[in-house]
């Protein structure tokens, strides 16, 4: 119970309330706080009340092109008509993986709320997104605090916590799995992870793709965008039909 209330702690994500700014913002923009940063894409004419897509990116070289990893995302703010922030961890990885802290948290935390005090965001429709490490936090984090966060979009999840004492509020889950990862194997990772969320009443959307490995393929953001802002389904027989996505 100790170790859970502290796992708790370090994966809350406090909301303020809403303060719009005066000055419209910018089509994308960067945020610092402390050393880190983030970079926001919009679409080009902003909506009233977008929802809003949280990307945590896996574990990566402390030497890689972050504007790079970013700027695919450009693409999918214009086409989705969403509003997309992209923190950057500390370290290789976050934090909370590496030393039980919860810096990168606070990061998270102070991103997300200065996206929705420059930009008018509809608080029902934030999810968050995430590939292996940024996967397994993900999904901790959309388990606690699923008022907030009421999808989870992840591929090549390693583990999840869940510190939820009530399943009154659920997240949908959208869980992706490459059948030739050798770091999260089908059977030693992925399959019992999936049963073990749906026993405890989850309901995952699961997808294994034959000839993926352990990295995100390019056609996982489409259908897992299309499964978050149509609810739950795909809105087209296109995304339903998409190569690799076969649900189980």
């Amino acid at each position: 119970a100790v170790l859970l209330a502290r796992h708790g702690e370090l994966l809350q994500v406090a909301l303020q309330a809403p303060r719009q700014s005066v000055e419209p913002a910018k089509r994308s923009f960067r945020l610092e706080q402390s050393g880190q940063q983030a970079h926001v894409w919009l679409p080009d004419a902003p909506v009233e009340r977008m929802p809003l897509l949280l990307v945590l990116h896996g574990s990566r070289p402390m030497d890689w092109d972050f504007l790079s990893f970013t700027e695919r995302f450009e693409r999918d703010a214009r086409q989705h008509r969403v509003a997309i922030v992209v923190p950057e961890s500390r370290g290789p990885t976050w934090d909370y993986l590496l030393t039980g802290q919860r810096q990168d948290m606070d990061f998270i935390e102070f991103a997300i709320n200065e996206v929705r005090r420059r930009v008018p965001i509809d608080g029902r429709r934030i999810a968050v997104m995430g590939m292996s490490d940024g996967g397994s936090i993900g999904l901790s984090v959309a388990l606690r605090n699923p008022s907030l966060f009421r999808t989870a979009l992840v591929q090549a999840v390693g583990f999840y916590v869940d510190t939820r004492s009530d399943q009154q509020e659920q997240p949908q889950i959208f869980l992706e799995y490459g059948a030739k990862d050798r770091l999260f194997t089908p059977e030693g990772v992925a399959k019992p992870l999936v049963s073990r969320l749906r026993a405890a009443g989850y309901s995952v959307e699961f997808s294994m793709v034959p000839e993926a490995g352990h990295m995100v393929r390019e056609e996982f953001f489409a259908v897992a965008l299309d499964f978050w802002l149509s609810e739950g389904k795909p809105r087209s027989a296109e995304t339903a039909t998409a190569p690799g996505y076969l649900r189980h």
